[in-house]
């Protein structure tokens, strides 16, 4: 193809845009339908090869303290290459529902990509992860160029040619997964890479543009299908409104927190099943452009987060801040953003500003993952 490069990187940089979940968050988990949106605030990789060893922002990486990029190197990084080290540039809270890990995972995924590369036979992809292609359920490290393509015809290529958006949220969203005891959900990583508005879920909307299906098993063994699309959004929608708490929660731990709620208390487990049905409602109204439709589901998916005791007195505060408009909190609770949506964003800026650790505007739907630098030997 023409433009392709064959030469191998020495030095690659990617961004990934953070996310908020409009609805659904925790019960997606399980299969039911969310939403979420890519917001400006984005999360940079930089990958440079002239070091001797594997490092993560000047430290030697440790595998505890970085599973993300350590699950995609053992997946995605041949024997014989790297050593490498990656520097890390976020504009996105760590801990605080907006997506962070997820962007990570994204941006780490796309810069060793364009190092490693990809192989190609003719216009087909012959390496990497996807449908019909082992590499998703396997071990590495890899041989490059692998066993089943030393054929006629087949080339590498590197850098942004190398990429593949729904490669990337594959790998990712295993490494996430794997970072989580195998309980997340794609919507995180599907955010952040395709950016945009994002539906996962096993139901579709008739407005959903469907892109595939992904299947995941948990350490229980339990299969998990979602299906993911993009979800175009009307002329003059509101901004969305983010606000900090300040307060820090581990993912894994409030998803575990959550499972115990609903196992415990038959009004958390009945909240929890009426997500799917108020996502569902909201992905409507999204589709026609309805607010005042989508405005109800935030307020009906914020009661469901009540009941599942996710919600602290910190982002109560806040969200009572925003009244009368509704407002929830986004990602996995215990801390963490809230979020609104509104037409005349400044004037919930004014109100939450002096109470809240940062306060973001956003459009609905930033750009997803993009190769930001790339530099050949």
């Amino acid at each position: 193809m023409a433009g392709e490069n064959p030469r191998r990187p020495l030095l690659v940089r990617a961004s990934a845009p953070g996310k908020a979940i409009l609805f659904g968050e925790h019960a997606v988990v399980r299969g039911a339908p969310a939403v979420a949106a890519a917001i400006g605030e984005r999360l940079t990789v930089t990958l440079d090869l002239s070091v001797d060893r594997w490092i993560v922002d000047g430290k030697p990486l440790i595998p505890a303290e970085y599973p993300h990029i350590s699950a995609l190197l053992i997946r995605m990084l041949p024997r014989h290459l790297g050593p490498g080290s990656f520097t890390i540039q976020s504009e996105l809270p760590r801990a605080s529902g907006l997506g962070s890990s997820a962007a990570l995972a994204v941006a780490a995924a796309a810069t060793l990509r364009a190092y490693v590369g990809r192989w190609k036979d003719e216009s087909e992809w012959v390496s990497g992860f996807g449908p019909g292609l082992l590499a998703l359920d396997g071990d590495g490290p890899w041989d490059d160029p692998p066993d089943d393509v030393r054929m006629d015809g087949a080339r590498i290529v590197f850098g942004g040619d190398a990429i593949e958006p729904e490669e990337i949220t594959r790998i990712a969203h295993i490494a996430e997964a794997e970072s989580q005891g195998g309980r997340a959900s794609p919507i995180d990583t599907a955010t952040a890479t395709l950016g945009g508005v994002v539906v996962v879920g096993t139901t579709a909307s008739t407005s959903l543009t469907p892109l595939e299906e992904r299947i995941i098993r948990s350490p229980d063994g339990t299969e998990h299908r979602w299906s993911i699309g993009t979800l175009a959004i009307h002329e003059q929608a509101p901004y969305l409104v983010l606000a900090d708490t300040g307060e820090r929660s581990s993912t894994a731990k409030m998803v575990a927190h959550v499972a115990n709620r609903i196992e415990e208390s038959d009004r958390a487990s009945g909240a929890f099943d009426s997500i799917t049905e108020i996502s569902e409602a909201g992905i409507e109204a999204l589709s026609q452009g309805d607010w005042p439709s989508v405005q109800n589901a935030i307020l009906a998916n914020q009661e469901a987060l009540l009941a599942l005791d996710i919600v602290t007195d910190k982002a109560q505060e806040l969200i009572d801040i925003v009244g009368p408009e509704p407002a929830k909190i986004t990602g996995a609770g215990g801390g963490g953003c809230i979020l609104a949506l509104s037409h005349e964003p400044e004037v919930l800026v004014e109100r939450l500003k002096r109470h809240a650790s940062g306060v973001y505007i956003a459009q609905l739907g930033a750009s997803g993952v993009q190769l930001n630098d790339v530099e050949f030997g």
